[in-house]
């Protein structure tokens, strides 16, 4: 942010600075501060301006010239602030409604973890969605060229990995493919060239017409065991945790509940975890979207989970899987998580 450099000389009586003159140098110094800082301004060599106050008081401000960008420079900087905009207002405009987030949940619930909150390892298990619907090319690059969720889940999984173990290098992945069940394909690894290249094989997508979800959580339960530890919970660190990143991408088909047992019974261990990303098109009377959606909010019993959905924006789909980088031991609950500088907004502003 172009910063401009003011020097203020006030020539003042015995008495002091004038109210008026005081109030215009308040003015003036505001109206810099409400310039589009994007933009380069534009100044000659000595820019300085008198005021006078009613009693012959001044008030000298110069502005210290800043180089003139090109005409092509700032209409590209329009141009991408335009660009930004836009896809905030369409992500503002699809975004789904997450009111109805388990209505196990009550609305002053406030979830805690019982066990310390240390940086053990992660046994990670990454469920893509491999329906035809994540081969469609309804996403758009600032180049123009269209993609697949398909293809930046893809790309966004490949750069997790690999951060994930530069974090520490005892996590594990392991790969459960989505079609009309779920489908184990790639064991425990700490090595992510080995998962890197299991998810590079994943070319072929597949016609499903449902997801049965009780299918994933049954095969977490046969292929995942659950830590335990001897002694006081709330003291001892487990010698491991496991994590479910549920990647799913179907608005036109919907998902398949029938028990929650399995889910239930993975939930009753303090060291189980479940995030969540959905990946969708624009929610309408015709599609599934927000049903889908409901339906994995109701996944997080214990308030504990990431639950993130996405609309055809491929910078958020980065986004949300850098949000799945922090440790479920170690982040606040989701309604707590503040990504900017600065104090958080209300919800008013």
């Amino acid at each position: 942010m172009a910063d401009i450099d003011e020097e203020m000389t006030i020539m003042q009586s015995s008495d002091g600075v004038p109210d008026n003159a005081a109030m215009i140098a308040s003015s003036v110094i505001h109206e810099y501060d409400v310039i589009d800082t994007e933009d380069v301004i534009k100044c000659s060599e000595t820019n300085t301006t008198h005021f006078k106050s009613d009693n012959d008081d001044k008030i000298q401000i110069r502005s210290i010239p800043i180089p003139l960008n090109s005409t092509a420079e700032l209409e590209e900087r329009r141009s991408e602030r335009e660009e930004r905009r836009s896809e905030r207002e369409e992500y503002s405009r699809n975004r789904l409604s997450s009111s109805e987030r388990s209505n196990s949940i009550q609305e002053d619930y406030i979830p805690e973890i019982t066990c310390p909150r240390v940086n053990c390892p992660e046994k990670i298990v990454i469920c893509i969605d491999l329906s035809k619907e994540m081969d469609r090319l309804s996403l758009r690059s600032r180049s123009g060229d269209k993609l697949s969720p398909m293809m930046i889940i893809t790309r966004a999984l490949h750069l997790f990995v690999y951060s994930k173990i530069q974090c520490d290098k005892r996590h594990e992945f392991a790969v459960v493919l989505l079609q009309e069940s779920a489908v184990w394909i790639k064991d425990f690894t700490s090595n992510p060239k080995d998962i890197i290249n299991c998810l590079d094989d994943l070319s072929a997508t597949y016609t499903c017409e449902t997801f049965d979800v009780d299918s994933l959580f049954d095969l977490i339960r046969e292929r995942v065991p659950m830590p335990h530890v001897d002694g006081d919970q709330a003291v001892l660190p487990p010698p491991y945790i496991v994590r479910l990143i549920f990647l799913f991408g179907r608005s036109d088909t919907s998902m398949k509940v029938e028990s929650k047992e399995n889910l239930n019974m993975l939930y009753s261990s303090p060291y189980f975890f479940l995030d969540a990303i959905y990946i969708h098109e624009p929610p309408s009377a015709e599609n599934k979207c927000q049903e889908n959606f409901d339906k994995i909010c109701d996944f997080d019993s214990k308030g504990l989970s990431f639950i993130l959905s996405v609309c055809r924006n491929i910078t958020k789909i980065y986004d949300h899987m850098a949000q799945c980088l922090a440790h479920p031991l170690q982040r606040p609950i989701q309604k707590n998580v503040f990504y900017r500088l600065g104090p958080p907004m209300s919800d008013e502003g």
